[in-house]
């Protein structure tokens, strides 16, 4: 087996909108983000992945951007000021669900990078004391 190991730092704002704490306001965090990818065997380029394509799925898509749920009236109350600096997801934008995304579309990168069996793990901190860490053979398919 080989392990991989990518750290990433993004700015980004998100808000809870379902949340009874602050955390329903939006705010920003400097997130910190490892990620593992482990693989049985390297490519024909000798690496697990190109660090470029790290790059384009974490800084690129959520480095100082506003991390929103779809349907948060956020939405359509700030699109008159565009939206490109938005990132709307399908979940609510927790320090937890981020970094299952974060893994999912890791782990799918992978395969299309050519790696059958493996093994992605992100770790995604907001803050000092709010962190999670996601580990997980996923079903992930090329479709």
């Amino acid at each position: 087996m080989i392990t991989a190991l990518f750290s990433r730092k993004f700015s980004a704002a998100h808000r809870l909108k379902n949340d009874d704490s602050v955390c329903s306001r939006i705010h920003g965090h400097n997130y910190s983000c490892i990620i593992y990818i482990e693989v049985m065997s390297l490519g024909e380029e000798m690496f697990v992945i190109p660090a470029d394509t790290i790059k384009e799925l974490v800084d690129k898509k959520y480095d100082h951007r506003l991390i929103l749920e779809e349907d948060d009236p956020v939405v359509d109350a700030l699109a008159h000021c565009g939206t490109d600096w938005f990132v709307l997801t399908d979940f609510s934008p927790t320090t937890e669900n981020l970094a299952m995304h974060i893994a999912d579309e890791v782990g799918k990168a992978v395969l299309e990078y050519g790696h059958r069996a493996i093994k992605v793990r992100v770790q995604l901190s907001e803050t000092d004391t709010i962190m999670a860490d996601v580990t997980g053979t996923h079903n992930w398919r090329k479709e």
